[in-house]
């Protein structure tokens, strides 16, 4: 179905790529998939939800890393990442707000900008997403701003998102941070 321009299967194939890429213990076979996954996505890049462009970013950051642990960084990958996750939140792609957030928020990509980190998770958190709202809570805490933290921590907790935001609860609690 995939070679018969079945955009469903393509991109489904797609995704079955990267996650599968993920399990290898190799580099370079995990770059073959990736290249893979992206020659399908590129066929199939407009669509109305935007998840297409948003797995292509996530294809291109993967790459990106890849380089890194190699040694062989291509700042081009990077770019395109943050170039397909933007064109994905045209479409209100709440995961391309996560991935624009992590990618602004994570000094390792070379593009830290806090502000605009938050800016990204801020309307994640807006769409209902408890993982925004844990990283809005640790730029709060990255600030100081202890209440604010354990709001956004809260808030995550709510949507039971991963103990991360429990334990983190824990530890101001322990610490008396924002209490």
């Amino acid at each position: 179905a995939s070679k018969n321009n079945h955009q469903e299967a393509q991109y489904l194939l797609s995704e079955i790529l990267v996650n599968e890429s993920k399990k290898l213990k190799s580099f370079n076979q995990e770059e073959e998939y990736l290249d893979e996954a992206i020659s399908w996505l590129k066929k199939i890049t407009i669509n109305k939800y935007g998840k297409t462009e948003n797995l292509l970013g996530t294809c291109y950051l993967r790459k990106y890393e890849i380089g890194r642990y190699s040694n062989k960084i291509n700042k081009e990958y990077l770019d395109f990442a943050i170039y397909w996750f933007e064109r994905s939140a045209i479409y209100n792609n709440v995961d391309s707000y996560i991935n624009l957030g992590k990618v602004y928020y994570n000094s390792q990509y070379g593009v830290q900008d806090l502000q605009t980190s938050f800016d990204w998770f801020k309307k994640a958190c807006l769409a209902g997403s408890g993982e925004a709202y844990f990283f809005v809570g640790m730029l709060y805490y990255t600030k100081r701003n202890y209440t604010k933290a354990i709001m956004g921590f809260q808030k995550a907790a709510e949507f039971n998102f991963t103990m991360l935001a429990y334990e983190k609860l824990g530890d101001m609690y322990q610490q008396g941070q924002g209490v």
